[in-house]
């Protein structure tokens, strides 16, 4: 179980993909979905059910980004300060 969004670009809707089937979740935002303090229990709630859902076959729809807009966006610093350190390295090389 995956948690999709899909449709439109720009006007996805919030899903989750079980093997090459999509089930489509009570809001349009994922973002929306997973704000709720009960989406977990929601989201048991919906696979238990899955069978007797409308499914939405994957290959029919285009896949989005599971959360198209997030709220925060988390960059790790790594490898730009070992590039920094890398350019530092060959900045003293070059000066010799």
């Amino acid at each position: 179980m995956r948690l999709v969004s899909y449709g439109a670009m720009g006007s996805e809707r919030a899903g989750i993909l079980i093997d090459d089937a999509i089930i489509d979740l009570p809001v349009s935002d994922m973002r929306l979905f997973l704000e709720q303090p009960d989406w977990r229990r929601q989201l048991d709630k919906i696979f238990a059910s899955r069978n007797s859902a409308k499914a939405i076959e994957r290959n029919s729809v285009r896949l989005g980004a599971p959360v198209p807009v997030p709220r925060k966006l988390l960059r790790s610093p790594g490898p730009r300060a070992a590039q920094a350190a890398d350019r530092g390295r060959e900045h003293e090389v070059a000066s010799r």
